[in-house]
């Protein structure tokens, strides 16, 4: 019961994430991303992907979830969708190559336990990438070319800092809550 607890709220966490938004394009600057690798990061993989799934469901109900305050099934099979439907992928990918060292990283050299927990964070941002661009691609008239421009190298800088966010910020707890025990 409690997972589930932290799964609903790490479902509220991913939608506040998606009020900070900067339109910049067809593709918004969202902080979305880092709170659903921090949930994967934090969550057993079922809960980190229902959390995600939850979210999205949510916004298809109508629900202003989506970054700036969008909503619908049409935002979902919209030109960001990809997007959208990446973010599920994306916490399981975190999720399930971070389920090792999760609560449990005494004894992990420093050094190892960025790698451990960054590597999954950027092997799922381009995989989440991978997934917006397809569809961006496939629902807009948009060479290649204007979608890297527009849709990818604007926010290359972003995806760092989220990825070091959701990585610290998940090192932070762990060490926190292995103390407690």
């Amino acid at each position: 019961m409690k997972l589930l607890g932290l799964s609903v709220g790490f479902t509220v966490v991913i939608w506040i994430s998606s009020m900070v938004s900067i339109p910049i394009g067809p593709v918004p600057l969202t902080m979305q991303t880092a709170a659903i690798m921090l949930c994967a990061l934090l969550l057993p993989t079922a809960y980190a992907v229902m959390s995600v799934i939850l979210y999205i469901i949510l916004g298809m109900i109508g629900l202003p979830v989506f970054s700036g305050g969008n909503s619908g099934i049409d935002t979902l099979f919209g030109p960001t969708g990809g997007f959208l439907i990446g973010f599920p992928i994306m916490a399981f990918i975190v999720s399930y190559l971070t389920k090792d060292i999760k609560y449990n990283i005494s004894g992990i050299n420093k050094t190892a336990l960025l790698w451990k927990t960054f590597w999954p964070c950027i092997i799922a941002t381009v995989v989440l990438q991978i997934c917006g661009l397809m569809w961006g691609k496939y629902s807009t008239d948009n060479s290649w070319q204007q979608i890297y421009e527009i849709w990818l190298h604007p926010f290359y800088f972003n995806m760092v800092v989220k990825i070091l966010i959701a990585g610290f910020g998940a090192i932070y707890l762990w060490s926190f809550f292995e103390k407690k025990e």
